[in-house]
């Protein structure tokens, strides 16, 4: 009897009770947290490794500016035979020459940072986007090439128009480390102001098509020194002449784009308000004064651009870029300069804006009014805008 006891006794021992099964339970949810912490800690640990591997190969070790973002492609040879598509995005880190293109599937693509995407229509120059969404819905700007400058700063080239009926065009971006934008500047587009050349002083010359050649070369060892290649045709008595124009530039310690030097190669001899429009459509924005001087430019040159159906679009796409690029800004000056026709401009800027991304939007425009810390540039802009209303 006293063994049957001893059975019992080591078998109740291994029956377990409400008090073994909560300490039970208790034990397995501290295992799973233990394993669920290490899990996550490994899988961050692999994704930070991952990302120290993609960077290093591409130099941006060490950097963690949003604006450069992991390519989702990355087979060596670039492309698929036949599949018309990029293969290697990586090459947007690796090429040093930009040219400008239509071809958009064999063109490298990066996706944008957040911050990068909430102030892409200031670089390119249409309206903000609706929401924080990714900026791809709208369709127009592609990210080709990135580079690192001035430490983790970022110098980017976006093409648009390569995808659909819209003008091709190229624009340069500058960022600081955080993704913050510092400056911009048109690399160039495929048309020039052929219309203005018809009041050319000096008669019997024609430009022939748009720039053949447009690019741009960046220094492999100094990404923020490039230089601006441009090369047309004239004829001038019936004879073909190729006309070059090499721009050099670096980027500042702010920056900001610097123009050092020109040179320019059998220019014609035609009108100066031409250069003069040439110039304000390649002109850095960002930087001290540079704005201002834009602005006046485009004052100046109003009258001028009136004068041809090229000229007009051209007046129009500048005022949506110096727009875009800082609302508060355009409609001070404006305000400032109320004799310099640049009121009327913006009356049928806002007329003719019909379209989603066209930065004179009447929503925009009265949003960016509201807006205005200048108590008096609103006040005027609130009469005119109630004034065209009426009318």
């Amino acid at each position: 009897m006293a063994s049957l006891d001893n059975e019992v006794l080591r078998y109740l021992m291994y029956i377990p009770t409400p008090l073994l099964i909560h300490q039970y339970f208790i034990a397995m949810k501290r295992l799973l947290f233990i394993i669920f912490t290490m899990t996550m800690a490994m899988a961050t640990f692999l994704s930070h490794a991952g990302d120290n591997s993609w960077k290093k190969k591409y130099g941006l070790e060490g950097c963690d500016n949003p604006v450069f973002t992991q390519p989702d492609h990355e087979v060596p040879g670039g492309r698929v035979a036949g599949a018309g598509i990029c293969m290697n995005d990586g090459e947007a880190y690796q090429d040093y020459d930009i040219g400008l293109s239509r071809e958009w599937h064999y063109a490298p693509k990066l996706i944008f940072g957040k911050p990068e995407a909430a102030t892409i229509h200031r670089v390119i120059g249409i309206g903000r986007p609706e929401d924080d969404s990714h900026f791809d819905s709208y369709g127009r700007a592609l990210k080709f090439n990135a580079k690192r400058i001035n430490d983790c700063g970022a110098l980017v080239a976006y093409r648009v128009g390569a995808n659909g009926p819209d003008d091709l065009a190229q624009y340069l971006a500058t960022y600081d480390a955080a993704g913050n934008l510092q400056d911009v500047m048109m690399m160039g587009d495929e048309h020039t102001v052929d219309g203005l050349f018809e009041f050319a002083p000096h008669g019997d010359y024609k430009l022939v098509g748009n720039w053949s050649r447009l690019g741009a070369r960046l220094d492999e060892k100094n990404p923020g020194k490039f230089v601006i290649m441009l090369e047309n045709y004239y004829e001038q008595a019936g004879n073909r002449s190729t006309w070059k124009m090499n721009r050099h530039y670096h980027v500042d310690d702010g920056g900001h784009f610097v123009l050092d030097s020109i040179t320019s190669e059998n220019a014609p001899q035609f009108n100066p308000a031409a250069l003069e429009v040439l110039e304000l459509m390649l002109m850095p924005l960002g930087g001290e004064g540079n704005y201002d001087k834009a602005m006046n430019a485009l004052h100046k040159l109003q009258p001028v651009l009136k004068k041809s159906d090229d000229g007009k679009r051209t007046l129009a796409r500048m005022m949506e870029r110096l727009y875009a690029y800082d609302p508060e800004a355009f409609l001070v000056w404006v305000w400032k300069c109320p004799k310099c026709n640049l009121t009327n401009e913006v009356r049928e800027m806002v007329a003719n804006s019909h379209y989603v991304g066209q930065p004179f939007g009447e929503r925009y425009v009265a949003e960016d009014i509201h807006n205005l810390t200048h108590t008096k540039a609103r006040t005027y802009w609130i009469k005119m805008m109630r004034r065209w209303a009426e009318e």
